[in-house]
């Protein structure tokens, strides 16, 4: 039993149309190299996938070559995009060629600078003019070199004297800490001993002390009383 007839219309469901497209690719690609070989003719197929992506058969000529062929019989140019630039495309590739010349002129000179390429020079008189640029710019390199080296000594300078003054400042504090602390009156002493026994001198005289323990001998002579040992003032 045959096939039923494809109905030619865009298949809606997504898995079906990419593996229909699938198979008819290959079959086309093949049926294409079975023309090219079995007729010896040249063929060519291009295919783009919904995603974009390419697939082409060429035999036995390239895709160019059949491109190239192809705008020679109907008059047509595919791959001269220039007959096909607007004015403002036309302008802008000419400022990037323009760009791009100025850019080899300045690396060109770059390299003489560095004398890394110096064949540009081909007279005395040029290389002395490049000698006398190159001292010039060496003066102005030491020259901001100086200046940098001056400021930063300037910086240290500064926080050397920012540094000293603290210094100084916690120096007076402790000066005067000290100062202030010797300032202060003496604490009066203890009355000594010799103190508490100064006595006036009009009395001196009939004032006696006994600083030793009174004898048995003592207490007798003082009334019998033994019990009352010590210092004894009369």
């Amino acid at each position: 039993m045959g096939r039923g007839k494809v109905e030619m219309k865009r298949i809606e469901n997504k898995v079906s149309r990419q593996v229909t497209f699938s198979k008819r690719r290959k079959g086309l690609l093949k049926k294409a190299e079975e023309l090219a070989v079995l007729c010896d003719v040249d063929v060519g197929v291009i295919v783009f996938s919904e995603r974009g992506k390419l697939f082409d058969y060429s035999s036995p000529a390239s895709l160019v070559d059949l491109i190239h062929r192809y705008e020679a019989v109907t008059n047509t140019q595919l791959f001269h995009q220039e007959a096909h630039c607007t004015d403002h495309q036309q302008q802008m590739a000419a400022e990037i060629s323009k760009l791009q010349h100025e850019y080899q002129q300045l690396e060109a000179r770059l390299k003489t600078y560095t004398g890394e390429d110096l064949s540009s020079l081909t007279s005395v008189v040029e290389l002395g003019e490049l000698e006398q640029q190159l001292e010039s710019a060496v003066g102005r390199v030491r020259a901001r070199k100086d200046e940098l080296f001056i400021n930063l000594t300037d910086e240290l300078q500064l926080k050397i004297d920012e540094n000293g003054r603290q210094d100084g400042t916690a120096a007076a504090g402790v000066e005067a800490e000290e100062t202030t602390t010797m300032a202060e009156p003496p604490l009066p002493q203890s009355p000594s001993f010799a103190y508490l026994l100064a006595v006036e001198e009009k009395s001196a005289a009939s004032t006696m002390l006994r600083m030793w323990p009174q004898t048995d001998e003592d207490a007798d002579a003082d009334g019998g009383s033994s019990s009352r040992r010590g210092l004894q003032l009369w």
